[in-house]
Formats: C-alpha cells, sequence, structure tokens
C-alpha cells in the first residue's frame, strides 16, 4: 500500500467500492455522506477527497465550497466523480476550488492518473510551503514563519485568550 490516504465520498456503496478496487495500491476510507466525511477528516489524516456531486443532504458542490473556506482543507485536494456531464458542471466544481472532475462511468487508467497527479502536486506544494517557511542550512522556522505565527499569537492575545512571552537568543551571532 502506499502511505497516502484517499477519502471516499458517494452515497452509492457500489460506487464507493468500485473506487476502492481501483485505488488498492492506496490507503482509502469511505464515508457514504458529507456528515460521515466531516467525522472522518476529524479522526483521520486525508490526502485526497474523490467526492461525488450528486448527494442526498449537503451535495458534493456545498461540501467543496465548505472544505475550501476551512483553513486546514483548503489546500486538500478535491477530485469530483459525478454522473453529471453538463459543462457548468465541471466549470462550477473547479471554481470551487476542486481539482479535478471525473465523470462517471469512469476509465481506470484515467482515474489513477489523475489520483496521482494530484497527490504529487499535493506532495510539491507541501515541499514548497516548508521550502518557504525553513531555513535550508539549519532546517529551522525562518523569519516570514516567525511573523506569522507571532501575528496569530497577537490575535488570540488581543481576545483575551492567551498571554505570550517571547525569548530571542543571538547564538555566536547567527541570527
Amino acid at each position: 500500500l502506499m502511505t497516502e490516504t484517499i477519502l471516499i465520498v458517494d452515497d452509492e456503496y457500489s460506487n464507493r467500492f468500485l473506487l476502492e478496487q481501483v485505488l488498492s495500491d492506496y490507503t482509502t476510507v469511505s464515508a457514504s455522506s458529507a456528515d460521515e466525511m466531516w467525522q472522518y477528516l476529524k479522526q483521520v489524516k486525508v490526502d485526497l477527497i474523490l467526492l461525488d456531486v450528486m448527494m442526498p443532504g449537503q451535495d458534493g458542490f456545498d461540501t467543496a465550497r465548505r472544505l475550501s473556506e476551512q483553513p486546514e482543507y483548503a489546500s486538500l485536494p478535491v477530485i469530483f466523480v459525478t454522473a453529471r456531464r453538463e459543462a457548468d458542471d465541471l466549470a462550477k466544481g473547479l471554481e470551487l476550488g476542486g481539482y479535478d472532475y471525473i465523470k462517471k462511468p469512469f476509465d481506470d487508467a484515467e482515474l489513477l492518473a489523475r489520483v496521482k497527479s494530484a497527490l504529487k502536486k499535493r506532495k510539491d506544494q507541501i515541499a514548497l510551503n516548508e521550502m518557504v517557511l525553513k531555513d535550508g542550512l539549519t532546517g529551522l522556522f525562518n523569519r516570514r514563519y516567525l511573523d506569522g505565527m507571532i501575528r496569530r499569537e497577537e490575535e488570540k492575545i488581543t481576545r483575551g485568550l492567551m498571554r505570550m512571552a517571547v525569548a530571542m537568543c543571538d547564538i555566536d551571532h547567527f541570527k
């Protein structure tokens, strides 16, 4: 099994089963609704979501919108897997932050290629974010990270949620 975890969200058991079979080289978890998906996200670190558009309750588009509005899930790639074929649906899915849009019935090889592409892009984005926030020589967080972290902590202080003390050390004039 590959280390990436894919969350399959589809109200039809047969669709979830088929996707799990095609993605057998990955770790997969399945949810039959958006509500169940939110529960999984609290418990499991997920690298990609395959999301059906047409589901009872909260549909895939509303689910994608909610994911994109939450900082901890905004960078999580979402691939819509749906029987809907209208061009407007594809555009809407991509506008809502979807990484890709696959029409049912899907080709196994195409699905695997798109999943692999989405996972590679996510891995590259994580590496890039780390390069931007960490010093290449020491591996420690850099000034950009420190500035952002201090701003976030100051917001907590102004809301009365905590107190803060800061200590800065100069090690052999290495700043």
